[in-house]
């Protein structure tokens, strides 16, 4: 079924970008994963913590990937979520997951 729903998704994204161009996006984004490197690592929490305090300006993916808690703020408790996702603890959000953004 996932595969299906994945297959479906992807040729529903290739007409849109034939019908809107360059201004469509199509992707994964995994949670936390804020230097988009496909994995959620230090780096990603010290990049959040950047986004938190404004010492970065993060485009509209790099955003949606860092507010794991699912607030609308990405702020130091997607942060600590993230630390908690690293530690294997419990209360890490979505952290890790994946899910396709436009």
């Amino acid at each position: 079924m996932f595969d299906y729903a994945v297959d479906w998704c992807r040729s529903r994204a290739a007409w849109l970008s034939a019908q809107y161009g360059d201004s469509y996006a199509f992707a994964f984004v995994t949670m936390g994963d804020a230097d988009c490197d496909d994995g959620v690592s230090v780096s990603d929490v010290t990049d959040t913590q950047k986004i938190s305090a404004e010492v970065i300006s993060p485009d509209k993916r790099t955003l949606f990937a860092c507010d794991v808690n699912g607030d609308g703020a990405v702020d130091i408790t997607d942060a600590t979520c993230i630390q908690k996702y690293i530690a294997e603890l419990d209360g890490a959000g979505v952290t890790g997951k994946r899910f396709w953004v436009w």
